[in-house]
Protein backbone atom coordinates (compact mmCIF):
# COMPACT_ATOMS: atom_id res chain seq x y z
CA UNK A 1 0.00 0.00 0.00
CA UNK A 2 2.80 2.35 0.80
CA UNK A 3 5.99 3.08 -0.74
CA UNK A 4 9.08 1.27 1.50
CA UNK A 5 10.84 4.97 1.55
CA UNK A 6 8.18 6.54 2.77
CA UNK A 7 7.51 4.09 5.71
CA UNK A 8 11.59 4.64 6.40
CA UNK A 9 11.00 8.57 6.12
CA UNK A 10 7.99 8.14 8.79
CA UNK A 11 10.37 6.04 11.15
CA UNK A 12 12.96 8.10 11.30
CA UNK A 13 10.70 11.60 11.64
CA UNK A 14 9.43 9.83 14.25
CA UNK A 15 12.84 8.40 16.02
CA UNK A 16 14.28 11.74 15.30
CA UNK A 17 12.09 13.00 18.08
CA UNK A 18 13.62 10.09 20.72
CA UNK A 19 16.84 8.70 22.09
CA UNK A 20 16.98 5.71 19.89
CA UNK A 21 19.86 7.22 17.91
CA UNK A 22 21.55 4.03 16.92
CA UNK A 23 17.82 2.90 15.15
CA UNK A 24 17.64 5.91 13.38
CA UNK A 25 21.16 5.85 12.25
CA UNK A 26 19.89 2.38 10.63
CA UNK A 27 16.95 3.43 9.54
CA UNK A 28 18.45 6.80 7.69
CA UNK A 29 21.00 4.28 6.13
CA UNK A 30 18.72 1.97 4.63
CA UNK A 31 16.74 5.50 3.00
CA UNK A 32 20.21 7.24 1.77
CA UNK A 33 22.46 4.36 1.55
CA UNK A 34 25.00 6.87 -0.04
CA UNK A 35 25.29 9.35 2.21
CA UNK A 36 27.10 10.40 5.25
CA UNK A 37 25.39 9.84 8.49
CA UNK A 38 24.85 13.74 9.52
CA UNK A 39 26.91 15.16 12.49
CA UNK A 40 24.15 16.40 14.21
CA UNK A 41 22.97 12.53 14.58
CA UNK A 42 26.69 11.47 15.54
CA UNK A 43 26.65 14.46 18.06
CA UNK A 44 23.18 13.24 19.75
CA UNK A 45 24.27 9.53 19.96
CA UNK A 46 27.30 11.18 21.63
CA UNK A 47 25.13 13.22 23.87
CA UNK A 48 22.58 10.16 24.65
CA UNK A 49 25.75 7.84 25.31
CA UNK A 50 27.31 10.60 27.58
CA UNK A 51 23.44 11.00 29.66
CA UNK A 52 22.98 7.37 29.99
CA UNK A 53 26.82 7.16 31.58
CA UNK A 54 26.03 9.78 33.75
CA UNK A 55 22.95 8.11 35.37
CA UNK A 56 24.79 5.01 35.59
CA UNK A 57 27.59 6.22 37.11
CA UNK A 58 25.13 7.74 39.51
CA UNK A 59 23.71 4.88 40.32
CA UNK A 60 26.77 2.67 40.54
CA UNK A 61 26.18 1.15 43.70
CA UNK A 62 22.46 0.07 43.00
CA UNK A 63 23.55 -1.67 39.63
CA UNK A 64 26.44 -3.38 42.05
CA UNK A 65 24.27 -4.92 44.23
CA UNK A 66 21.83 -6.05 41.42
CA UNK A 67 24.36 -7.71 39.92
CA UNK A 68 25.07 -9.58 42.84
CA UNK A 69 23.58 -13.11 43.02
CA UNK A 70 24.27 -13.34 46.84
CA UNK A 71 22.90 -10.32 47.52
CA UNK A 72 19.97 -10.81 45.92
CA UNK A 73 18.99 -13.86 47.09
CA UNK A 74 19.77 -12.63 50.33
CA UNK A 75 17.18 -9.67 49.80
CA UNK A 76 14.43 -12.46 48.96
CA UNK A 77 14.86 -13.89 52.21
CA UNK A 78 14.99 -10.87 54.46
CA UNK A 79 11.34 -10.35 55.57
CA UNK A 80 11.28 -7.61 57.50
CA UNK A 81 11.74 -4.02 55.05
CA UNK A 82 13.90 -2.37 58.12
CA UNK A 83 16.52 -5.52 58.27
CA UNK A 84 16.76 -5.24 54.51
CA UNK A 85 17.28 -1.65 54.16
CA UNK A 86 20.19 -2.20 57.59
CA UNK A 87 21.34 -4.80 55.38
CA UNK A 88 21.89 -2.91 51.92
CA UNK A 89 23.49 0.23 53.73
CA UNK A 90 25.58 -1.50 55.83
CA UNK A 91 26.77 -4.06 53.42
CA UNK A 92 26.16 -2.47 50.03
CA UNK A 93 26.50 1.26 50.46
CA UNK A 94 23.16 1.87 49.46
CA UNK A 95 21.30 5.17 50.17
CA UNK A 96 17.72 5.60 49.95
CA UNK A 97 18.08 8.76 47.26
CA UNK A 98 19.08 6.58 44.97
CA UNK A 99 16.02 5.04 44.20
CA UNK A 100 15.12 7.95 42.44
CA UNK A 101 18.22 8.16 40.07
CA UNK A 102 17.81 4.77 39.31
CA UNK A 103 14.16 5.49 38.49
CA UNK A 104 15.41 7.93 35.75
CA UNK A 105 17.90 5.60 34.12
CA UNK A 106 15.47 3.12 34.24
CA UNK A 107 13.16 5.62 32.29
CA UNK A 108 16.18 6.88 30.29
CA UNK A 109 16.83 3.14 28.88
CA UNK A 110 13.42 2.57 28.14
CA UNK A 111 13.57 6.09 26.16
CA UNK A 112 16.75 4.45 24.31
CA UNK A 113 14.54 1.80 23.57
CA UNK A 114 16.25 -0.68 25.51
CA UNK A 115 12.84 -2.23 27.20
CA UNK A 116 14.37 -5.22 29.29
CA UNK A 117 16.89 -3.58 31.56
CA UNK A 118 14.40 -1.35 33.24
CA UNK A 119 12.24 -4.03 33.89
CA UNK A 120 14.05 -5.24 36.13
CA UNK A 121 15.32 -2.02 37.70
CA UNK A 122 11.66 -0.98 38.31
CA UNK A 123 10.72 -4.60 39.92
CA UNK A 124 13.34 -3.63 42.25
CA UNK A 125 11.85 0.01 42.68
CA UNK A 126 8.43 -0.57 42.93
CA UNK A 127 5.77 -3.23 43.36
CA UNK A 128 6.35 -4.74 46.55
CA UNK A 129 7.10 -1.72 48.91
CA UNK A 130 3.54 -0.88 48.12
CA UNK A 131 1.90 -3.99 49.13
CA UNK A 132 3.83 -3.74 52.16
CA UNK A 133 2.97 -0.77 53.52
CA UNK A 134 -0.09 0.23 52.48
CA UNK A 135 -2.29 -2.45 51.51
CA UNK A 136 -1.56 -6.16 52.67
CA UNK A 137 -4.66 -7.35 52.19
CA UNK A 138 -4.88 -6.55 48.35
CA UNK A 139 -2.66 -9.88 48.36
CA UNK A 140 -6.14 -11.48 48.43
CA UNK A 141 -7.43 -9.62 45.36
CA UNK A 142 -4.70 -10.34 43.77
CA UNK A 143 -4.22 -13.72 43.97
CA UNK A 144 -8.04 -14.08 43.13
CA UNK A 145 -7.51 -12.11 39.96
CA UNK A 146 -4.52 -14.28 38.98
CA UNK A 147 -6.15 -17.54 40.06
CA UNK A 148 -9.66 -16.80 37.50
CA UNK A 149 -7.95 -14.38 34.71
CA UNK A 150 -5.87 -17.62 32.75
CA UNK A 151 -3.67 -14.84 30.93
CA UNK A 152 -2.53 -13.51 34.31
CA UNK A 153 -1.11 -17.21 35.17
CA UNK A 154 2.20 -16.26 34.20
CA UNK A 155 1.79 -13.97 36.85
CA UNK A 156 1.64 -17.03 39.43
CA UNK A 157 5.14 -17.31 40.20
CA UNK A 158 5.70 -13.69 41.40
CA UNK A 159 2.44 -13.94 43.45
CA UNK A 160 3.68 -16.97 45.11
CA UNK A 161 7.02 -15.46 46.35
CA UNK A 162 5.12 -11.77 47.54
CA UNK A 163 2.87 -14.17 49.46
CA UNK A 164 5.78 -16.17 50.66
CA UNK A 165 7.51 -13.24 51.39
CA UNK A 166 4.38 -11.50 53.27
CA UNK A 167 3.08 -14.71 55.26
CA UNK A 168 4.13 -13.17 58.39
CA UNK A 169 2.29 -10.28 58.44
CA UNK A 170 -0.79 -11.16 56.52
CA UNK A 171 -2.86 -14.44 56.50
CA UNK A 172 -6.10 -15.45 55.02
CA UNK A 173 -7.84 -18.07 53.72
CA UNK A 174 -6.79 -17.46 49.98
CA UNK A 175 -3.19 -16.76 50.08
CA UNK A 176 -2.76 -19.61 53.24
CA UNK A 177 -4.36 -21.84 49.86
CA UNK A 178 -1.63 -20.83 47.60
CA UNK A 179 0.90 -20.91 50.62
CA UNK A 180 -0.17 -24.44 50.88
CA UNK A 181 -0.14 -25.54 47.28
CA UNK A 182 2.93 -23.74 45.80
CA UNK A 183 5.42 -23.53 48.73
CA UNK A 184 5.07 -26.04 50.99
CA UNK A 185 3.30 -28.91 48.32
CA UNK A 186 0.91 -29.49 51.35
CA UNK A 187 -1.66 -30.96 49.34
CA UNK A 188 -3.53 -31.61 52.83
CA UNK A 189 -3.52 -28.73 53.98
CA UNK A 190 -4.24 -26.31 50.75
CA UNK A 191 -7.61 -28.75 51.04
CA UNK A 192 -8.50 -27.97 54.33
CA UNK A 193 -7.69 -24.02 54.12
CA UNK A 194 -10.52 -23.19 52.30
CA UNK A 195 -13.00 -24.55 54.51
CA UNK A 196 -11.71 -23.05 57.89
Amino acid sequence: IYEENELLQGKLDILSKTNMVDYAIDIRKQLYPKQEVPETLKNRRVQVLSQLQELQNEVAPILKLLSDEVAMKTMETLRDSKALLNFLTKEHDFKVELMDSLFKLAKYRYECGNYSVPTSYLYFYIYLNAIQTMCPHILRYLATAVIINRSRRSALKDLVKVIQQESYTYRDPITEFLEHLYVNFDFDGAQCSPRN
